[in-house]
């Protein structure tokens, strides 16, 4: 039986380190990125539409993803508490 007090295995993950850089995630991958794209959304044809849907809603100022004072997904807790204080 364990301590609950035993904090042994748990990390602590700062805001900070909990955003992920995609771009040195796949500069470190040891296999061809694009072929793996590919084959999970169904071979090339498919990818490449993809990533054409992605492009249009990128640029589209009604459908973007891009919100005035940044996305509440890439915002951290004292981030978001300062965005919806001075909303209020």
């Amino acid at each position: 039986m364990t301590n609950s007090n035993d904090k042994a295995g748990v990390v602590a993950i700062s805001a900070d380190q909990g955003r992920i850089d995609y771009a040195a995630e796949r500069a470190r991958a040891q296999f061809n990125v694009e072929e793996m794209r590919a084959f999970l959304l169904g071979g090339p044809d498919r990818a490449a539409k993809m990533a054409l849907a992605y492009r249009i809603i990128e640029r589209d100022p009604i459908l973007s993803f891009q919100l005035e004072g940044g996305h509440p997904f890439d915002m951290t807790r004292p981030e978001l508490r300062a965005k919806y204080e001075s909303s209020k």
